[in-house]
């Protein structure tokens, strides 16, 4: 299963869909729990217990920001969507 990761600069923040796309993921979010791990990361799990996410706060600090085949919220592939 592909992995999908976003970025948002703004708020130098990365998400990581483990359970697929993001609006499977959103929808079963709902009657599960996030959980922080650490001061900038966070999982979420579903109401089964199964990992759906991991919020990544302060991205840029572990290099996210850098990774290859992020889609940035804003941009695509580092180009403007004007």
């Amino acid at each position: 299963m592909e992995r999908i990761i976003t970025y948002d600069p703004k708020v130098d923040a990365a998400y990581v869909y483990v359970g697929g796309n993001p609006g499977e993921t959103m929808g079963r979010r709902e009657g599960g729990n996030t959980i922080r791990v650490s001061d900038d990361v966070l999982i979420d799990i579903n109401s089964e217990g199964v990992l759906i996410g991991i919020e990544i706060l302060n991205a840029s600090k572990y290099g996210v920001d850098k990774c290859e085949g992020l889609t940035l919220l804003g941009k695509v592939q580092n180009e403007s969507i004007d």
